[in-house]
């Protein structure tokens, strides 16, 4: 069945495992995090004071959070009481 006939079918583009996951450098499936897409150069302003990030992404930006980003995190997920959505948090 299609994912409109069977709600509890998976769509979501991921690996098998979490470790496979984890092992990989492509942001397949994972959870966008604090940017999403570039910061170019790795600075940029906060609170009008500029700031330096690690550039992760050939030395020349810092891509989807930097090395640590945000997406390779393990986040704990809970149902909405009304059963029709999920929470995600993280303590960073």
């Amino acid at each position: 069945p299609s994912p409109s006939e069977d709600p509890q079918d998976d769509v979501v583009l991921s690996y098998p495992t979490q470790d496979q996951a984890l092992a990989s450098g492509a942001y397949i499936g994972v959870i966008v995090g604090r940017v999403a897409n570039r910061i170019a150069g790795g600075k940029m302003a906060v609170d009008g004071k500029e700031v330096q990030v690690p550039c992760n992404d050939g030395g020349v930006n810092s891509l989807h959070g930097g090395d640590i980003g945000f997406s390779r995190c393990v986040w704990k997920s809970k149902v909405l009481d009304s059963g029709d959505g999920v929470q995600f948090s993280l303590l960073s």
